[in-house]
């Protein structure tokens, strides 16, 4: 917790933040930017503000691309507050049906999560905006809030070798989850 603290003290709200968002550069919303989140954030930690529908909407914008960390001249660590506050928002207000679901029944068994993606896959031809494009969200589930690229044909895991030999002496490796 002093660790959190720690980093949204350092946040000087410059707003240098706003030119690298990509949440903030399409809603143009200042309370979905990196100085918005953490000034929720800070104001639920002082008990100025309690957690809301609302405020996890703002932090779940967030696309985790840590752009705005980078643009940071203070260097504050965005991701390790974002987490934060989304793991403090789940424990404060629980997860929604249909996460808990997807955390508990699809993610852990390989099979099923195969098998939803192909659906997915296969509904996402029939849902696209027009042929060149994929469907641009899952209207359902995230309320047309976010964008997804079109579905691979075959899970990495499949595609790709478990090794590829290299030449030369840089290792690299490609952790795909537990």
């Amino acid at each position: 917790m002093t660790d959190l603290v720690h980093e949204i003290q350092r946040c000087a709200k410059c707003g240098k933040c706003r030119a690298v968002c990509p949440t903030f550069l399409v809603s143009r919303d200042e309370t979905k930017v990196a100085r918005g989140r953490i000034s929720l954030l800070e104001a639920i930690l002082e008990g100025r503000a309690i957690p809301t529908n609302y405020g996890r909407e703002i932090l779940m914008s967030c696309y985790g691309c840590m752009r705005c960390s980078e643009a940071c001249p203070s260097g504050v660590r965005i991701d390790l507050i974002v987490r934060s506050a989304r793991e403090m928002l789940a424990r404060e207000m629980g997860l929604s049906r249909f996460a808990r679901f997807i955390f508990r029944r699809v993610l852990p068994r390989r099979r099923v999560y195969d098998s939803a993606i192909s659906a997915a896959r296969f509904l996402q031809k029939f849902l696209r905006k027009s042929r060149s494009q994929p469907l641009r969200h899952l209207p359902l589930f995230f309320k047309g809030k976010r964008n997804i690229p079109r579905i691979a044909a075959r899970p990495a895991l499949r595609r790709l070798p478990e090794i590829i030999k290299g030449r030369g002496d840089i290792k690299v490796s490609l952790f795909l989850g537990c």
